[in-house]
């Protein structure tokens, strides 16, 4: 196998499993955003300082590299990808507010 067809199939892999965390979970926790929203709004109370939901990705993309550097598991990788998707999404700055 080729390292483009290696690296294919990760890909491909890695697709059908953020379908799956990303797209498939929406109708049993709703729309990603306003909850990262709603979730920034929680740490900025304990925090006492303001946490945007794009910090809020980071931070929790800092866990899982966190964790993938002490525990191998495909795991870490899929939700750190799919924590990077929500991210992207949101970087037109059109965060739903998560007043809801």
């Amino acid at each position: 196998m080729s390292r483009a067809e290696s690296l294919g199939s990760y890909i491909d892999s890695l697709h059908g499993e953020l379908y799956e965390k990303v797209v498939e979970r929406i109708p049993q926790y709703g729309d990603p955003q306003p909850h990262f929203a709603r979730l920034a709004k929680m740490w900025s109370a304990v925090l006492n300082h303001d946490v945007t939901p794009r910090q809020v990705l980071l931070c929790l993309i800092s866990l899982k590299l966190l964790r993938e550097a002490t525990t191998d598991m495909w795991d870490n990788i899929v939700d750190i990808a799919g924590y990077a998707v929500i991210l992207a999404e949101g970087e037109d700055g059109n965060w739903a507010s998560g007043d809801d």
